[in-house]
């Protein structure tokens, strides 16, 4: 498993060199139904886990919604929409929208119901697909921004009332100077919540030996790193970069876990900072929640 990670990730660094980080999911979006099915189970996993956090029942109606890394389709934009918020707003590195997207969102929107008011924010995309500059003017209820250097422009502190992203975190490598920029833009009393995938990305991989990242020195895995390599940051690393950067009522809770008899037989072949017991090893995927006060 060890040699099969390290040559996985030479494979992907050796492919970083040639073609540039351009999908997010490891299915196409030519499986229309499948990624329609993926949006709403991004929803309502956001707004379960929301209400959890709030301790009470969560609603989108009349929120100002920032989610940072959309992806190629734009399709949980949609359902927000769709179930009343006030406005979205879409954050990306780069801009990952493709015309097969709009034919996504257009299936999704019929399986809404076909709600009210969102035939000008599909019509809108689809002239976005030409002009992606076009989508961050602000306005429609949906805008589109393309930020390559994480500077947040165009974002302003009446703007934003929740932040939501899905397996985006473990991909920043400067979290704590990000988090400090968004931090001095939005007010307070924003909600955030974020959905962290912890554990090896590369497909096969993935459910043969899920904590495969996790056999290397920080040595080797610098020396392999590439656009889109998780962080290998745990979940109390990210409670604290959050407190750190003043965010307050950080909580984070495992989405996904290992087997705990399977954890401890595979401790012992991880990279030693991975051993410890605070890095709860067994947690596959967590949620994190936190306010700005």
């Amino acid at each position: 498993m060890t040699m099969l990670g390290v040559g996985a990730l030479v494979a992907n660094k050796l492919r970083r060199l040639v073609r540039s980080y351009d999908s997010p999911r490891d299915f196409d979006l030519r499986d229309v139904g499948r990624c329609c099915d993926y949006s709403l189970s991004v929803i309502a996993g956001w707004g379960h886990e929301l209400s959890r956090y709030l301790g009470k029942p969560f609603e989108w109606t009349g929120l100002r919604v920032l989610e940072i890394g959309p992806g190629p389709d734009l399709g949980t934009g949609f359902i927000m929409l769709s179930r009343g918020c006030a406005s979205y707003t879409a954050l990306d590195t780069r801009c990952l929208l493709e015309p097969q997207g709009l034919h996504v969102v257009r299936t999704l929107v019929e399986r809404l119901g076909n709600p009210a008011g969102l035939d000008e924010e599909l019509n809108r995309l689809e002239r976005g697909l030409a002009d992606p500059a076009g989508l961050a003017d602000g306005r429609g209820r949906l805008r589109y921004i393309v930020d390559p250097e994480r500077t947040f422009a165009g974002l302003d502190d009446s703007s934003v009332d929740v932040v939501v992203s899905q397996a985006v975190l473990e991909h920043v490598d400067d979290l704590a100077g990000w988090l400090g920029v968004l931090g001095r833009i939005l007010a307070p009393g924003v909600v955030w919540i974020s959905h962290v995938d912890l554990q090896t990305h590369t497909r096969y991989l993935r459910w043969r030996d899920p904590l495969n990242i996790y056999r290397f020195g920080e040595r080797l895995y610098g020396a392999l790193r590439f656009d889109g390599l998780p962080s290998r940051r745990r979940p109390d690393e990210y409670r604290r970069i959050f407190q750190q950067a003043g965010w307050t009522d950080v909580q984070a809770w495992p989405a996904a876990r290992l087997d705990q008899a399977y954890t401890q037989r595979l401790i012992s072949q991880l990279a030693k900072p991975f051993r410890q017991a605070d890095s709860h090893m067994d947690w596959l995927a967590m949620v994190l929640c936190a306010r700005r006060p």
